[in-house]
């Protein structure tokens, strides 16, 4: 292939490449530790081996009069594994952002750890060339010419099924067009926030190299929770669930989701990877049952099907955010992640996760794979902006939360508590323990503060998402806001504040909030919030 169309869904990397050229987020990265017998030339050949096979792996990407087009690198730019002279260069490498236009969207290197005798290995691709399917076939095939199961070197794949491919995904595309796609999406996605205002808090401890929380739910367990829901399709059931968890987050009756489609015959080493994403938009009113909003995703889902053979699903993710202005944080995913490792004779694996950088835009996904005894879930998340303990905290309000609404879908939502008995147990006991000699002290909660003011005037009292406050800052704008409330009060209704006076005050949930609240009962008043 020395050059070749790129297909629609390869521009969609393509542009937000463009946007973001430093980015690594869509970094596929596959980290193993090895031991025993490695022999790290023939470790090498296998890299070559498969990259001279797949033309795609050893291509880059040129836009020439508004067309999107592979080419062929000039010459093969790897051609040894890139050595490493400690873990945090592998880091570094696993890390650095590829050059959609120049290529190469590959790199492989390795740390030797001759102390304890092992190998640590890093392959990285930009997903544009890959995707989580084929990265088992390139893992396959390289084990298989390690361990001598292959029988030529040279075998290169022909470009024609490349190509042809191409031109179907076009001539879909053309055929979808005369559906009026723009008009489904700007319908299906009206009434929907920008992007899903999710609370972050942010994790000030030592890094974690895993950026995932993993769980499971029996497959027995789900035979039966699955009987009292009508249509149960997994995907669906989960995505909502989960969009149900967003939407209590943000305290919002209306999130997006975006999740990924894979074109047919998409994943497949000689194709690069195919897939688009859609945008799955969830609403929840006051008195819905699980029941009313599984009903939805299931119109919405029946509502994608554009033609026979055709969904509006298949339209580039571009195209629907520039008609919508839609801007998906959050997503969803059926995923394989199964601990992917080179079988090499004479060596141990072991996988790890200690570089993943491939979120893509997503902030938060939650993924999920139907195993033999279980689904596995894992949510895995930007580590700077969540911390582990909020993450594995929403884990346990999944697993609760699904349980609830598939025991009883017929239940109000509103009836489902967020908080799991163990989080609500921790919230109202392990963290506010008795203190009646301090209580007894102090009286009232303004006083309390002042009484924190004096004691820890540094210490951090009030966090949102634009500001923080510590005591001493909270006693003084609470002081001065009394005082303005009080002046106003006397010189507007010309008598002084009484306990009986009410005093009303709209605000969003906020330090702003607590500090209008305070500065009210400071005065001697009631509030009331409307």
């Amino acid at each position: 292939m020395n050059i070749q169309l790129a297909s629609p869904y390869t521009r969609i990397f393509w542009t937000e490449w463009q946007l973001d050229p430093l980015s690594n987020k869509y970094n596929m990265i596959m980290d193993q530790t090895i031991t025993g017998s490695l022999d790290i030339n023939k470790l090498e050949r296998a890299v070559k081996y498969l990259i001279n096979k797949y033309p795609v792996l050893d291509s880059h990407l040129v836009e020439e009069d508004g067309q999107l087009l592979w080419r062929k690198n000039a010459h093969t730019l790897v051609t040894e594994l890139e050595k490493c002279d400690s873990l945090q260069a592998l880091a570094a490498l696993a890390a650095r952002p590829f050059d959609l236009n120049n290529g190469p969207l590959f790199s492989y290197g390795y740390y030797h750890d001759k102390d304890k005798d092992l190998y640590e290995f890093v392959v990285v691709y930009h997903h544009v060339i890959i995707d989580g399917l084929s990265v088992a076939d390139a893992y396959a095939e390289m084990s298989d010419y390690y361990n001598d199961n292959l029988m030529t070197e040279n075998h290169i794949v022909n470009d024609n099924f490349f190509s042809e491919k191409v031109q179907e995904y076009l001539f879909k595309l053309k055929n979808l067009s005369t559906a009026n796609p723009t008009e489904f999406w700007q319908s299906a996605l009206a009434g929907l926030p920008k992007t899903n205002d999710i609370p972050y808090i942010q994790h000030f401890g030592e890094d974690s190299t895993e950026r995932q929380v993993k769980f499971y739910l029996p497959v027995k367990t789900w035979q039966v929770l699955k009987s009292n829901l009508k249509h149960t399709n997994a995907f669906l059931v989960f995505k909502t669930i989960w969009a149900l968890l967003i939407a209590r987050y943000c305290q919002s009756e209306a999130v997006h989701l975006a999740y990924p489609v894979s074109m047919e015959n998409g994943s497949h080493l000689r194709l690069g990877a195919q897939v688009n994403t859609a945008v799955f938009p969830f609403f929840v009113h006051q008195d819905d049952t699980f029941a009313d909003i599984y009903q939805r995703t299931l119109a919405h889902h029946h509502d994608l099907k554009a033609k026979p053979g055709l969904r509006f699903t298949r339209w580039p993710i571009y195209e629907v955010l520039k008609s919508t202005g839609i801007r998906p944080n959050i997503s969803f995913a059926q995923a394989h992640f199964n601990e992917l490792t080179l079988s090499l004779r004479g060596c141990q694996t072991r996988c790890h996760h200690r570089f993943d950088q491939s979120l893509a835009n997503a902030e938060l996904v939650l993924e999920y794979q139907e195993q033999n005894d279980n689904i596995a879930f894992r949510i895995r998340y930007e580590p700077e902006r969540f911390a582990p303990q909020q993450i594995a905290a929403m884990a346990e309000q999944f697993q609760q939360l699904l349980n609830q609404v598939l025991l009883h879908p017929e239940k109000p939502l509103a009836s489902f508590p967020l908080l799991t008995p163990t989080q609500q147990r921790q919230q109202l006991i392990d963290w506010n323990p008795p203190q009646p000699e301090a209580m007894m002290a102090t009286g009232t909660l303004h006083q309390a503060i002042t009484e924190q003011a004096q004691k820890y005037p540094q210490r951090i009292a009030l966090v949102d998402e634009q500001q923080q406050l510590t005591y001493l800052e909270l006693e003084q704008k609470s002081n001065q806001l009394a005082r303005c409330i009080t002046e106003n009060y006397q010189r507007i209704a010309q008598k002084s504040i009484s306990p009986d006076t009410l005093i009303p005050f709209c605000l969003n949930r906020g330090v702003e909030m607590i500090v209008t609240m305070l500065a009210i009962m400071k005065t001697g008043a009631a509030y009331i919030p409307l």
